[in-house]
């Protein structure tokens, strides 16, 4: 399983980043209202979440043993916070 969280601007729609998150990992998906902080290429970036879309795709047999065939992504609509 592939789980991407892309990140958006919440006041125009442009991608800010792409960050791939591994499917074990324990921090859960943000919800609307949570502030976040990530690092990409070096760059900081913190935020407020407000409004989230998951997503998921999947071929048309999904069998239990196959959970890795899923690929699920969460798209957060973030205002950036200046530092």
């Amino acid at each position: 399983m592939k789980i991407t969280q892309v990140f958006r601007s919440a006041d125009d729609g442009r991608l800010i980043s792409e960050i791939e998150i591994g499917a074990s990992q324990a921090t859960p998906i943000p919800v609307t209202g949570d502030d976040v902080s990530w690092v990409v290429n070096d760059q900081s970036y913190r935020g407020r979440v407000r409004s989230r879309l998951i997503s998921y795709s999947a071929p048309d047999k999904v069998e239990l043993e196959r959970l890795n065939a899923v690929d699920i992504t969460a798209e957060l609509r973030v205002e950036l916070i200046k530092s």
